[in-house]
């Protein structure tokens, strides 16, 4: 059946009547040839008439979810993404772990979760009630395992009120694992991160009251050549080279197959804006191609001595721009060079000469 076929009264009784048998999302799709995600829409439509009670007025059989916590025991990559996820998004009490994300992204992260948790079925989701008695923007993931929060709580996951408390776990934070570390940067811009396009050097902000928690993300990063900056409650990536990277070590090196579909769009949408806009030392070139630019310019000025007519030419021929000789000549003086490279103009002359 076609993902836009229309629903016919004779599939919403057989609906329904699964519905209130007790069965999952996923298991009442499997029979109706309908994915999760189209069953959960045609049962909130069904719930708006009356037709359904509310899942969550439904009593839950005492075992009908199950708990497998072997990713967060040995401590896997999936399990360390597990970890700082409820470390950002959950508070912990004595018996179970409570959830709240955006509306928009309740379900990813759900299937995120059960995937973690091997769970035998997917979590439900509860919606809060705004002022107006409307569903609100979010929406509340409960698990309840003794086992689950016990184990968190080996990690030095705080119980109750974390507001300014948490950190990366020591064992997470000093593994030598690369997908480990990734697991930590997909999990903290995917639960604390957002991607702003709209200011004049558009970046990704990961904004966390706890200064221990993001000096954690802040040492993950230098080891892996990121450059970033912190302020206050927020930490700061803006530069194209370090955004890259920052994917790459999100969402190659951590190669989980589930993410949140809003978050890593948005993170693509940065990067592709990125690209096309200039660097704050030319508005011509973005900041990476900037760099190979200048290095070769240095290279044809410095040792093949070019003029700079003659270097004006060249990147007409290359590169198809026009720009003027005075303005070459402000890229290659010393301190332009410096603030570019951190590295003086003799230092790149003698890479490329190769002594």
């Amino acid at each position: 059946m076609g993902r836009y076929d229309r629903w016919t009264e004779e599939e919403d009784n057989r609906l329904i009547e699964l519905y209130n048998a007790g069965l999952s999302y996923k298991q009442i799709g499997e029979k109706l040839n309908r994915t999760h995600r189209s069953i959960n829409t045609r049962v909130t439509r069904l719930g708006k008439k009356g037709l359904l009670k509310p899942r969550k007025t439904l009593k839950t059989p005492k075992n009908y979810y199950e708990y497998d916590v072997s990713n967060i025991e040995n401590l896997t990559p999936s399990g360390a993404y597990f970890i700082i996820l409820v470390l950002c998004e959950a508070h912990l009490l004595q018996r179970k772990v409570n959830f709240g994300f955006r509306k928009r992204d309740v379900f990813d992260f759900r299937e995120l979760i059960a995937h973690i948790l091997k769970m035998n079925h997917s979590p439900h989701v509860i919606w809060e009630k705004g002022p107006s008695g409307e569903p609100d923007f979010s929406g509340k993931i409960f698990l309840h395992s003794k086992t689950l929060v016990s184990l968190l709580k080996r990690y030095n996951v705080p119980i109750g009120k974390k507001a300014g408390l948490i950190k990366i776990p020591n064992e997470i934070l000093n593994s030598e694992n690369p997908k480990i570390h990734g697991a930590i940067l997909r999990s903290a811009y995917e639960s604390e991160g957002s991607a702003n396009k709209k200011d004049n050097s558009p970046h990704i902000v990961i904004g966390n009251s706890s200064k221990t928690f993001l000096k954690g993300l802040s040492k993950i990063c230098n080891k892996y050549g990121i450059e970033k900056s912190i302020y206050d409650i927020r930490f700061v990536i803006r530069g194209l080279r370090s955004l890259l990277k920052y994917y790459e070590m999100a969402y190659s090196v951590f190669d989980f197959p589930y993410y949140v579909k809003a978050k890593k769009g948005e993170f693509e949408d940065l990067i592709k804006c990125k690209w096309n806009m200039g660097c704050k030392y030319t508005h011509i070139f973005n900041e990476i191609i900037f760099e190979e630019v200048l290095r070769e310019l240095i290279k044809l000025r410095f040792i093949k001595k070019y003029d700079y007519k003659n270097l004006s030419e060249w990147l007409k021929k290359n590169y198809k721009k026009s720009v003027n000789e005075s303005v070459i000549c402000e890229w290659l003086k010393p301190e332009k060079i410096l603030r570019v490279f951190g590295k003086t103009k003799e230092e790149i002359i003698k890479e490329k000469k190769g002594i």
